[in-house]
């Protein structure tokens, strides 16, 4: 290994702090050293399965330890990893093997069936990681002679496909390390620091949080698949976890749990999630509940990782900030107001953690990457103290009777109300204005019902007219993704 790369993390570590542990579940547990040797031995059952450098190898996977060591062991052997969402149906799971070909899938016990029928579909050899474990066990767990570069691709991260197919975004081990460094400028890790993995690590800002505790020498502490608030503390009280990052409804099922105390919580220094999803009453909770930072962030795949980060403070004053942009990263607005003293627009990025384009995508390449920087399809509005603050998705702007409106600012107002659990905004058809503003409403659970008259009245003190919904249907859930983006095709097609 001539450079250093993803790879040389475990091997490092593994000689800088060979009993510190890395990886850590309920029942099992790793030390940098008993890890790097495991990954060793995997990566020479790889060469002998014929995985050479450049060949992809698909992982469908819930989170857990033998995870994390076909990570390292792809990335020390040159190969490409493609993470695939857990979530998926096998329709998608099979457009995403069809577009990457990968050499070979891994999967476990609890997602075998639907790997079975992909692989299947697809003629890929399918791999179970307990049987990988078991036959590397007859391997050597010395140190690999493979050569990779910094500037060789490690990932295919497929975007999460709101709309149409997803892309495989491409990532070398150079993009990544740069990650590393701009999460740890605000998280400040070490090897005394702990990651806690309820964030999916085929999630990009999960993937991103799991490799810069393990670059900076820390632990990564392995839940169940399902979340149990019980267990989640538990194990952040045992293995004295200090970063968190968590989405909503999660994060809420946690606050609120019967097994709350702030006692088992006292090592918890970062607290992450996503900007401008959560209320006003939610974010001050959490800084009355837990003595540590809370952070809001921006990410993208096309980033690989967080782009934004911002620390709630309680007094809320900064409540709707995304804060500024992390230190590897140089950003403009794509300025489209009207009004020169405001500047909203499509956020453009470049710097060194920027995905190279997409896998066999050649023309939605040329138009992510038009003059050099990366176009998030994003609108944000810069503040004069330079601080952002995201409008919403450039697709989902609604004009009516010749007025736009950006169906986040709307959310925000509804999600204020004490009755609302969550709500989702769209434009529909309409004759008279062009598109007409829908709002779909989730009541919080035990709240009295509340009626479209009652939520108008609600927004009349806080929107411009032309920004009240015009038609409210109340439903149990807004669809959403493993990312807690909202599914709004799903709502178009409800209409």
């Amino acid at each position: 290994m001539n450079q250093f790369t993803l790879g040389s993390l475990m091997r490092k570590n593994a000689v800088q702090y060979p009993q510190n542990d890395v990886f850590v579940s309920e029942n099992n547990r790793y030390t940098y050293q008993e890890a790097n040797q495991e990954v060793n031995r995997i990566v020479n059952w790889l060469e002998a399965k014929g995985i050479q450098h450049g060949d992809r190898v698909a992982i469908l996977s819930e989170n857990k330890i033998s995870y994390g060591l076909f990570i390292f062991a792809i990335a020390k052997i040159g190969a490409i990893f493609v993470p695939i969402n857990i979530r998926l149906n096998n329709s998608e799971i099979d457009y995403i093997l069809k577009d990457c070909s990968p050499k070979l899938l891994i999967t476990t016990e609890m997602m075998y069936p639907n790997a079975q029928t992909s692989a299947n579909n697809c003629m890929i050899p399918l791999y179970l990681d307990k049987t990988i474990l078991e036959e590397s066990r007859n391997f050597p767990s010395s140190e690999p002679e493979c050569k990779v570069m910094t500037s060789d691709i490690f990932t295919i991260k497929y975007t999460s496909g709101t709309t149409g197919f997803p892309k495989g975004c491409i990532a070398t081990h150079q993009n990544w390390l740069w990650n590393d460094n701009n999460i740890n400028a605000f998280i400040k890790n070490g090897p005394e620091d702990s990651y806690i993995a309820l964030l999916p690590l085929f999630h990009v800002a999960g993937f991103g949080a799991f490799l810069t505790h393990i670059h900076y020498g820390g632990k990564v502490v392995f839940p169940s698949a399902k979340f149990d608030a019980e267990e989640a503390y538990q194990l952040i009280e045992r293995e004295k976890v200090s970063t968190m990052f968590i989405l909503e409804p999660l994060l809420s099922r946690f606050l609120y749990s019967d097994f709350y105390d702030v006692k088992k919580v006292e090592s918890l220094k970062n607290l992450l999630s996503m900007a401008g999803v959560v209320s006003s009453k939610i974010v001050t909770d959490i800084n009355n509940k837990l003595c540590c930072t809370y952070f809001g962030i921006y990410g993208s795949t096309e980033a690989s990782s967080i782009v934004t980060a911002i620390h709630y403070k309680e007094d809320m004053e900064n409540f709707k900030s995304y804060g500024y942009l992390l230190p590897n990263f140089d950003g403009k607005i794509d300025n489209i107001s009207n009004n020169p003293d405001e500047e909203i627009g499509e956020l453009l990025l470049r710097g060194p953690s920027m995905i190279q384009g997409y896998w066999n995508k050649e023309t939605e390449t040329k138009d992510l990457l038009d003059g050099g920087w990366i176009h998030t399809g994003d609108v944000f509005r810069r503040s004069a103290d330079g601080t952002l603050e995201m409008v919403d998705r450039k697709r989902y702007l609604i004009k009516t009777g010749g007025e736009n409106v950006y169906p986040n600012e709307v959310e925000a107002v509804l999600r204020e109300h004490p009755q609302i659990a969550d709500v989702a905004v769209i434009g529909i058809p309409d004759q008279t204005w062009g598109e007409a503003i829908k709002a779909f409403v989730v009541l919080a659970p035990d709240s009295s019902a509340i009626d479209g008259e009652q939520t108008t009245k609600w927004c009349r003190d806080k929107l411009t007219g032309f920004k009240i919904p015009k038609y409210y249907e109340f439903i149990n859930e807004i669809p959403r993704n493993h990312s807690g983006k909202i599914l709004k095709h799903e709502l178009q097609a409800i209409g």
